[in-house]
């Protein structure tokens, strides 16, 4: 009896634990605003979401929707293109930390 115990304490731990670490890394997904550092004004929202097990961001609305990635590197594909859409994260690991 105090075996069956036991290990139902160690189960209800572990599943505590699996389900917090979990929802950890599910609370970065969703629609975030980003703000410009020197005016405090928004900039845009990006769209944080999970797929197949990692995180992946892109831009989903931006206040001048013409812009392109103009820094970015001219061998990435996504030089020149617009940055509207624009997945900007991709194939992040997620872990508990």
């Amino acid at each position: 009896m105090k075996r069956s115990i036991l290990f139902l304490i160690i189960f209800v731990i572990n599943a505590l634990f699996s389900f917090s670490a979990q929802a950890q890394y599910e609370d970065v997904t969703g629609l975030w605003r980003t703000f410009d550092d020197d005016t405090g004004k928004q900039k845009s929202i990006a769209e944080i979401y999970l797929q197949n097990g990692k995180l992946y961001g892109k831009l989903v609305d931006i206040k001048n929707k013409d812009n392109v990635c103009g820094k970015c590197a001219k061998d990435d594909p996504r030089h020149n293109k617009k940055v509207l859409g624009m997945v900007f994260i991709t194939d992040m690991k997620v872990d508990s930390n």
